[in-house]
């Protein structure tokens, strides 16, 4: 079956929240996997359709089926691969403060041991943490694809400040029940994470544990796990070093970096975005 909704991103934008409160609406399906990548990866684009659409069973009743891949917004084929798999997709993009989602992305891969301690590199002008930040060229892409009616973007201060109003929007978005209140709601908080005592380690949990979320039979009882708080006891146990805060010479970039394009994001939007850019422009 195919889907008929997308959440594009952005990656540590509340997707993963989002992915759970979804999940218990009832006239909602998602695959238990977040992150299926289809339109994104070359090398899963390449399997087709039919390896896509296993994750969805047929004979579905729910009236929203769909997907989470934060990867689909960056992307610079997404967006028309989307459009000629299904013209009238639905699709939803939540932004953050690109600076902060900057830094949140490198300290998560930082802790994983998949980015450099040198920050003039890990949050320079080349690194994917930064270039994903680049919201307007990103969405202009989905909008020279789909109709405005089709495109719901949306923000992470929303999450954190009216997580209720921002579901209820979803929900009419998607034409399903809005009254419908997940069990979930409530403002998430993000724990302040650290640098693993035992890299190596970390390391390879992550890649197993990677690996056995593409595996349909193990998904349900990992996710379970999860949301039993199994994964954060285990980071409790391997606790290192707090990250450090940004540094103010790469604040200042990023301000610099950022500027022109939340000003073209602000002017499509119709939205002052350039708060975003205040706390650390001093």
């Amino acid at each position: 079956m195919q889907p008929n909704f997308l959440v594009t991103g952005a990656a540590k934008s509340g997707t993963t929240w989002l992915h759970l409160c979804l999940s218990e609406h009832p006239q909602v399906f998602l695959p238990d996997a977040k992150e299926l990548h289809f339109f994104s990866y070359d090398s899963l684009y390449a399997k087709g359709v039919g390896w896509y659409e296993s994750f969805f069973p047929r004979h579905l009743t729910q009236a929203a089926i769909g997907e989470i891949s934060t990867s689909y917004l960056p992307s610079v084929s997404a967006a028309e691969r989307i459009k000629a798999y299904k013209p009238e997709m639905r699709l939803i993009c939540i932004l953050r403060n690109p600076i902060e989602r900057a830094y949140s992305h490198y300290c998560m891969d930082l802790r994983a041991g998949r980015a450099t301690k040198d920050m003039e590199v890990g949050l320079g002008s080349q690194s994917p943490y930064v270039q994903w930040g680049l919201y307007h060229g990103q969405l202009t892409r989905y909008r020279d694809q789909f109709p405005p009616q089709q495109l719901k973007v949306l923000l992470f201060d929303d999450i954190q400040h009216r997580p209720a109003d921002l579901l209820r929007e979803i929900y009419d978005f998607l034409e399903i029940d809005p009254t419908f209140t997940a069990s979930l709601l409530q403002t998430p908080k993000n724990a302040k994470r650290s640098l693993p005592k035992y890299p190596r380690l970390y390391r390879s949990a992550l890649s197993v544990y990677e690996t056995l979320t593409r595996l349909p039979m193990v998904q349900g009882p990992l996710e379970s796990l999860r949301l039993n708080g199994a994964f954060d006891f285990i980071h409790r146990l391997n606790q290192g070093e707090q990250f450090p805060a940004l540094p103010r010479d790469r604040s200042r970039f990023l301000v610099d970096h950022y500027q022109s394009d939340l000003e073209c994001l602000s002017h499509s939007l119709g939205k002052d975005l350039m708060g975003w850019l205040t706390p650390y422009a001093d």
